[in-house]
């Protein structure tokens, strides 16, 4: 029967695709190994760490690593609108002429790419109205009264014919998927470990228009995007609970980046305005989100006063502030990257392209990014041993960091010459802050598992740093560390010795919250551990009230400077173990032992006591002298006895 326990530590305040290429594993750095402590116990140490390389020559390194985009799409009416009256591109009208001919047909078939207002006589009939191409009949379409009529229809007013704010957006999505399959055609990523799109639009209500997707489907996350028609409020706060949920349930594990793209015209409301309660709840989603170690991104396409409400909402919102919890709790600022307002189409289009860019790409840093809630350090400890406990009942295990003490760059330049610091004692009882620690001890296979998390191995990468300026590059050490996990064991004394590994092969670093399988697996030491010889003793009288111990010599048959005395004494009916030796040499050859009784008490014994047995492997032996008897033929009849039974 399974008897799981599970210790659950938190100790005091603790890995973008490793599976994506065998060169992005190769950053991380694995090693293992046992230590005898001289009292039949064992230390197995595991060091883990990541390495890298900045350099600000390169600049902007693409990575092969795989994201998961999810973006968050306003749709609300004010979409309909350009992005600023004067992109005008034509009229329609009687004086005006055919200003139709300046628009692209192809575009046009994208209803509401394009859209008009009625701006006769100088004053606005109606407002912002979406407009389509029909090819087969080879006219211009507008949408009025909830129906599609002929532009013609209309051709004594003044219309102003533009591009609207979604065709805007529709062309920069377009911008965003062809910049992201370039990345992932130069990484060489492809299918389930390739970069994924979905969709998520709000106006009234949040909708998923496009779960997860495969980048080598763009032209269907495309076409899905150019469906998106504007009505309604803008109700940010739905859209980024929407979002929230779908890289939740998407989390493929793997080390998958993950970054959510917020979109927006307009001010976060359910209504009209700027509604201060949609946008803290907007701020305090993004902020759960961000916790979980996306990168967000907003883009909106106004301009933005500096400390005002809506600079603050979309900062806020961002990775610009990832504490940030409400516009009143901002937080401190870690960066300026993740908010890009964007005035006009070439900005907007820029806009997106940088945030797909910032994405996938590093200026150096972690050979590999490791999302730290979604990486576990296994142990699996094989059922030749067993954890021994402490005192106070807890298992022998510490967890500790250990920092680079290498300040000078050494001419090498190789990660092998950096070293590392050699802590007190006192510094390896202090665990680093949120790293947790987990056993689970399972008693029908007799294997343990020590599973442990929290340690943010990509931000404390191990490597140098090189700095072009004014044609000299500054060399420097990257201030990194690395985990180490000490485990106590002890051989099982129910199983047989030898040569045995320590680990089961399912010891490794495991990346995503359902993976089963390692992304890598640590190396299996084998340790050798003596197959125990078990001499038991049944303590019974063995003298006629002489009080003395009864003697025994073990000699080992094939080392003749082994040499064992083990006593017998008189009294009580325990059985007790006096002895365990080993029955297997390290090359696994068998080992065997001469007893011989030292004792010559009477004369009932001295025949005995110059005869001597072999001891045999696999077998617990029992030594059970005969007592000498109050008669000669009591004695006589234990002559022959053998002094060790089976």
């Amino acid at each position: 029967m399974k008897n799981s326990l599970r210790i659950i530590a938190t100790l005091a305040s603790l890995l973008v695709s490793i599976i994506a290429s065998a060169d992005k594993l190769d950053s991380l750095k694995m090693n293992k190994f046992a230590t005898p402590n001289g009292d039949g116990t064992y230390t197995l140490t595991l060091d883990t760490y990541v390495i890298g390389d900045y350099s600000e020559e390169t600049q902007v390194v693409t990575t092969t690593n795989p994201v998961d985009f999810v973006l968050c799409l306003d749709i609300s009416g004010s979409m309909a609108e350009p992005l600023k009256d004067n992109d005008r591109i034509a009229r329609w009208g009687l004086i005006s002429g055919d200003g139709t001919k300046k628009l692209d047909k192809e575009k046009g078939k994208i209803e509401g790419y394009y859209s008009c207002v009625n701006k006769a006589l100088g004053f606005i009939e109606w407002g912002y109205t979406p407009m389509r191409y029909v090819e087969s009949e080879q006219k211009w379409q507008l949408y009025r009264n909830e129906s599609w009529a002929d532009i013609s229809d209309y051709w004594i007013n003044g219309i102003d014919l533009y591009k609207s704010k979604m065709g805007s957006l529709m062309d920069a999505c377009d911008v965003f998927l062809n910049k992201i399959e370039a990345s992932q055609r130069e990484g060489s990523l492809n299918g389930s470990n390739g970069h994924k799109v979905g969709v998520v639009t709000f106006s009234n209500e949040a909708k998923v228009l496009k779960g997860l997707t495969s980048i080598n489907s763009k032209a269907e996350i495309s076409s899905a995007i150019h469906t998106l028609w504007a009505s309604g409020a803008t109700a940010a706060d739905y859209g980024l609970n929407a979002a929230r949920t779908m890289l939740s349930l998407n989390a493929s594990g793997n080390g998958r980046s993950k970054v959510l793209v917020l979109f927006t015209d307009g001010e976060p409301n359910h209504g009209s305005g700027f509604d201060t309660k949609v946008a803290n709840d907007c701020i305090t989603i993004a902020k759960d989100i961000k916790s979980k170690n996306a990168k967000v991104f907003s883009i909106n396409v106004y301009s933005t006063t500096s400390g005002s409400n809506m600079w603050k909402y979309m900062n806020y919102v961002s990775s610009n502030y990832p504490g940030a919890s409400s516009l009143t709790n901002a937080g401190a600022e870690a960066s300026n990257k993740y908010y890009h307002m964007a005035t006009n189409e070439s900005a907007l289009n820029a806009a997106f392209e940088s945030v797909a860019t910032e994405s996938m790409s590093r200026a150096g840093g972690a050979g590999i990014q490791l999302n730290v809630s979604e990486v576990t350090l296994r142990d699996v400890v094989t059922p030749s041993f067993i954890l021994p406990k402490d005192a106070d009942g807890n298992y022998r295990i510490r967890i500790y960091e250990v920092p680079v003490i290498t300040t000078t760059v050494p001419a090498s330049h190789k990660i092998d010459d950096i070293k590392f610091a050699t802590l007190t004692e006192a510094e390896k009882s202090i665990s680093p802050a949120n790293v947790s620690v987990s056993v689970d001890v399972d008693e029908e296979t007799g294997k343990s598992t020590i599973d442990v998390q929290g340690f943010d191995f990509s931000s404390k990468w191990i490597g140098y740093k090189h700095i072009k300026k004014g044609g000299s590059v500054t060399w420097s050490v990257n201030p990194g560390s690395k985990l180490t996990i000490e485990i106590i064991i002890s051989p099982n004394p129910e199983k047989d010795g030898g040569h045995v590994d320590t680990n089961d092969p399912a010891s490794g670093v495991y990346v995503g919250t359902e993976s089963i399988t390692p992304a890598k697996k640590y190396p299996v030491p084998d340790v050798y551990t003596p197959k125990n010889l078990i001499i038991k003793t049944e303590t019974q009288s063995l003298t006629q009230g002489k009080g003395e111990s009864m003697l025994f010599r073990i000699t080992r048959n094939d080392d003749p400077s082994f040499q064992m005395t083990i006593a017998m004494t008189e009294g009580g009916d325990d059985t007790k173990v006096i002895a365990q030796l080993p029955v297997k040499d390290r090359d696994n050859n068998d080992i065997t032992y001469t007893v011989t009784p030292l004792n010559s008490w009477s004369w009932a014994y001295q025949d005995i006591s110059a005869k001597s047995q072999v001891l045999l492997e696999n077998n617990v032996f029992t030594f059970t002298p005969q007592s000498a008897g109050i008669t000669k033929k009591h004695a006589e009849d234990s002559r022959n006895n053998v002094f060790l039974k089976r």
